[in-house]
């Protein structure tokens, strides 16, 4: 037997290695090692050594709510007071006196310690009713050996021999000594290599002395293994910063409400407790001085009523505001420059922003993000500057303001000093805080701004589920496209590795690119980020995640954990943490760190820009999703970056448009055919050269693209032109006796023109899936389609649907009624958007399998090859997560006699952990199956 050594880094979850401390943690920590090291006496016994092991850990972190002591079966065992099963896990300890003969070391293994220790496991394992023990620990204080309880059962609890042994010494009564001596030659004839977390204390103290930041960098890894979310893999405190929340929705003057269980809806606050104040009232208060409802050329896309329009217009403005806030202000980070005045945030716009950067001010180094720039809306209606009122809004009851601030203040200072009392931190790993200054993580303001895209009542739906839906659908897209273009029969990402080990990386690269992915619900970006980040960690796994210079980014293992992308090097440091800036890479001037973040940077606009497409109609979640979006650009990024921040989501109805799928541009007549050749060359070619997307121009060339060839729009103008000529020839021709002509000619045409627009209206709001993204047409212009369409797709309609509710029953045919859910509907149209083999992947609320207005969609669904149904009804979601327990896969394919569950006993879902392990499914017979449930059954695949 032999073990591997592994450092703290090495055995750390790389999003919680990431994580940062404050000093008093660190303070705290190192105190109580120092007090432990100072009061150890090699000549006392090993219960002395015990009690100053307990001591020490209870003056870290387990004072409160944790007991430690002796089970009567080993030393100490550290588990939590709560009596919830699910955090029903201990940590065993067996102590040594100092430099004990009996004590294992790296270069010897095999004595007395470790064979009690497996003994004392054995019989825990014979008791039916214990707490679940994560880690096994022997140390004599100064040398700790932290064996994972996986780990341990592996090598040695179901070791065949050793179970043997153990049970002849209970069916024949040996004594201990018997057994410690018969597993020490078991363990001599173990050809195997035991993983175990190896720490020396006592050269840690001896680092304390060191400066300070060599000793921080030394003391993080050791704080972190022995805090309980890893020591008894306890999930971590809750990470949403409610406090942050709630006083950003103070300011703003929402509230959060419940719909049915499934999702939030932020609302208005009812009228006895609204603030005159708030921005979201101030905001309101204009729109309707103002009447600048009137001026919104699609006011229609904000609500049927007008105090819809007015919340969703105001609400849409001010998310507008506070997203460019929040991204400046991690902007500000990555810059290193002061906190943003009152004026900095009442200003924003990329001009007054470049006006500021020519003063060497803040944000000399801005790449241009569309967030900065002043929106369509903003045009048409206000902007935080126009918020002039000196009315002051009164301070949250809970405020993170210090007491020197008064009761009160106008909403834009408010913001302001609000988001100036926070630290910021953008991609500084495992970071050291004052206690003093609270902080807010990209991960926080991720998770808050999913919270706001929420606000129409729709779920962003638990990330976990998210991640494992994203991983599945890719990691089997992947393999198929290598499988297609190089005739190899690989089965998964593994043999796919084996495979291009063989081939050109800038082909493989290329390969890869070429996939196309598309979230025709992108709502605030969840997926497409979640994929964007697994795209990255499988071109790592796979070995072709190159740098500028097309040179492999070997010595890192890079990684999505906890829905981050994380880099570790060989030692499992985060790389920022490595001491990679002071070596120069193969590229003159490029320090390694700068060429790690060059590579991860330029890997993530090339798949914004070439394989992730989205769509989305709600105003203040596409805003939403375009801050996520260039958040994740620039995390990890190299600063200052000269490279456009990409955002492919575009807004539209992804439900509407005018022309079909199928539609043939050759059908049209040959000078129309031409001219709109040209006119899509020089579009397809305007996109491919734009850096930030759709521009308004682009927008515009596109519309009055589309209308040379809308067969309707072509035949209502001719209609308007013929009657506009008799009605211009009844005048002229006037006959007293029939006068009444000229005025019936003229309500005819101005039905006609309110018909027109009408229709003009409602199809601006359109997606036209046939022509918007040129990278799913052939070289003919043809339709090829997507990949993977993959989404979220809310349940809610947002907005009345009976304007259009025949457009809608001609193009989903198989899934519309006047009952059906919205996500019905987008599963229908994400088949169609589909290249035949392609893969459907959807979250949606568990309901759809029971629910008698969705049974239109599951017989439909009968009809198609169902590859998996990832059923979550039964795992550990809460809140607000219990509506979206399925992830549901689909293949677009010839039907097949069966199809695929995976049952919620197999699915581990927690706050702190992905959703794991999932690798067998239950055949489910597509027979079963009635029009008012589905249900599933069948037996494992072994």
């Amino acid at each position: 037997m032999r073990l591997q050594l592994r450092k703290p880094f090495q055995v750390l979850n790389k999003a919680y290695a990431r994580q940062a401390l404050t000093e008093s943690q660190l303070d705290a920590f190192r105190g109580a090692l120092l007090r432990m090291i100072s009061r150890v006496d090699e000549k006392e016994s090993e219960a002395y050594q015990q009690t100053i092991v307990a001591g020490f850990l209870k003056e870290t972190f387990y004072a409160d709510g944790f007991s430690i002591d002796t089970n009567g079966v080993v030393d100490l065992v550290i588990q939590p007071e709560s009596t919830d099963t699910r955090s029903a896990t201990s940590v065993w300890i067996e102590t040594r006196k100092v430099y004990a003969g009996e004590m294992i070391t790296p270069l010897k293994n095999n004595v007395k310690s470790l064979h009690e220790l497996i003994l004392r496991y054995f019989e825990a394992c014979e008791e039916a009713a214990q707490h679940a023990v994560c880690q096994l620990v022997i140390t004599d204080v100064y040398n700790w050996f932290i064996f994972e309880e996986a780990d341990f059962r592996r090598f040695f609890i179901d070791n065949p021999r050793l179970k043997k042994l153990y049970q002849i010494k209970l069916q024949q009564q040996k004594d201990d000594t018997f057994f410690y001596s018969e597993t020490a030659r078991i363990l001599r004839e173990l050809n195997a290599t035991v993983p175990v977390t190896y720490l020396n204390l006592r050269e840690a103290a001896d680092a304390l002395k060191r400066p300070s930041e060599q000793g921080n960098r030394l003391l993080i890894p050791l704080v972190k293994l022995f805090r309980p979310a890893h020591f008894l893999h306890l999930p971590p405190d809750n990470t949403f910063r409610s406090d942050f929340y709630s006083e950003l929705l103070h300011i703003i003057g929402v509230q959060e409400t419940a719909v049915k269980k499934e999702a939030i809806r932020l609302e208005r606050l009812p009228d006895e407790t609204r603030n005159p104040a708030a921005l979201l009232e101030q905001t309101i208060g204009l729109l309707e001085k103002r009447n600048l409802l009137a001026a919104i050329r699609d006011v229609d896309t904000y609500g049927t009523t007008d105090e819809e329009q007015l919340f969703t217009v105001a609400f849409t403005l001010c998310v507008t505001w506070i997203s460019r806030a929040l991204f400046l202000k991690l902007l500000e980070r990555k810059n290193e420059d002061a906190s943003l005045s009152s004026s900095d945030v009442a200003r924003m716009s990329l001009s007054a922003l470049q006006n500021v950067s020519h003063s060497g001010d803040a944000f000399r180094s801005q790449p241009y993000a569309d967030l900065l720039d002043e929106t369509d809306l903003e045009r048409q209606t206000l902007r935080l500057a126009d918020l002039s009122d000196p009315v002051e809004l009164p301070l949250f009851g809970q405020t993170v303001l210090s007491g020197a601030q008064p009761d009160s203040m106008s909403a834009p200072s408010y913001l302001s000093a609000f988001l100036n009392a926070y630290t910021f931190l953008f991609d500084k790993p495992a970071a050291i805080l004052s206690a003093a200054t609270p902080f807010v993580t990209c991960a926080d303001v991720t998770d808050m701004l999913t919270r706001l895209s929420c606000y129409d009542g729709r779920s962003a739906g638990p990330q976990s589920v998210t991640s494992y839906l994203v991983r599945v659908a890719l990691g089997r897209v992947v393999v198929e496209r290598f499988n297609a273009h190089f005739g190899w029969q690989c089965d998964d990402l593994d043999a796919l590795r084996s495979e291009i080990d063989h081939v050109d990386r800038l082909e493989a690269n290329r390969v890869f690119n070429s996939l196309r992915i598309v979230d025709p619900a992108a709502g605030g970006g969840q997926v497409l980020t979640t994929a964007l980040n697994e795209l990255i960690a499988i071109k790592a796994r796979l070995g072709i995640l190159l740098d500028a210079g097309g040179r492999r980014l070997q010595a890192y293992d890079v990684a999505v954990v906890n829905d981050e992308l994380v880099v570790t090097n060989d030692l499992g440091e985060p790389f920022d943490l490595a001491d990679a800036d002071n070596s120069e890479s193969w590229t003159s001037g490029l320090s390694e760190k700068q060429r790690i973040q060059t590579a991860l940077f330029l890997e993530k606009q090339i798949l914004l820009k070439h394989c992730l497409f989205g769509a989305e109609s709600n105003p203040a979640a596409i805003r939403i999703g375009q801050m996520r979006l260039h958040i994740e650009q620039l995390r990890n990024s190299p600063w200052p970056i000269e490279s456009d921040l990409e955002c492919p989501v575009i807004p539209g109805n992804a439900l509407l448009s005018r022309f079909s799928l199928d539609f043939r541009i050759d059908s049209l007549k040959k000078n129309v055919r031409d001219k709109f050749l040209i006119d899509f060359r020089e579009y397809t070619q305007a996109i491919s050269d734009a850096n930030e997307g759709f521009v308004p121009e682009q927008v515009n060339q596109y519309q009055r693209m589309l209308e040379q060839i809308d067969s309707g729009h072509q035949k209502e103008q001719s209609a308007i032109r013929t009657l506009e000529a008799k009605l211009a020839q009844s005048v002229l021709t006037f006959d007293a006796e029939e006068q009444s002509q000229p005025q019936q000619l003229q309500n005819e045409l101005d039905g006609a023109k309110r018909v027109m627009a009408n229709r003009q209206r409602l199809f601006a709001q359109a997606v036209e899936w046939r022509f918007v993204f040129p990278d799913v047409l052939d070289s003919h212009y043809a339709y090829v389609g997507f990949d993977v369409v993959m989404s979220q797709p809310p349940s809610i309609w947002s907005v009345d649907r009976t304007t259009y509710q025949g457009l809608l029953r001609r193009a989903f045919p198989g899934t519309y009624s006047r009952r059906s859910n919205r996500y019905a509907l987008q599963v229908e149209l994400g088949l169609n958007l589909l290249k035949p083999g392609g893969l459907l992947a959807y979250l949606l609320p568990q309901k759809w399998t029971k629910a008698s207005e969705d049974a239109k969609l599951r017989n439909w669904l009968d009809t198609k090859v169902i590859e998996q149904i990832a059923d979550f009804s039964g795992a550990p979601l809460t809140g607000e997560q219990a509506g979206w327990p399925t992830a549901l896969i689909v293949r677009n394919a010839e039907k097949e006699t069966e199809s695929h569950v995976t049952p919620s006993d197999q699915v581990n879902v927690t706050l702190s952990e992905r959703v794991e392990g999932v690798t067998s499914s239950m055949p489910v017979s597509v027979g079963f199956v009635s029009p008012t449930a589905w249900g599933f059954s069948g037996t494992h695949d072994e």
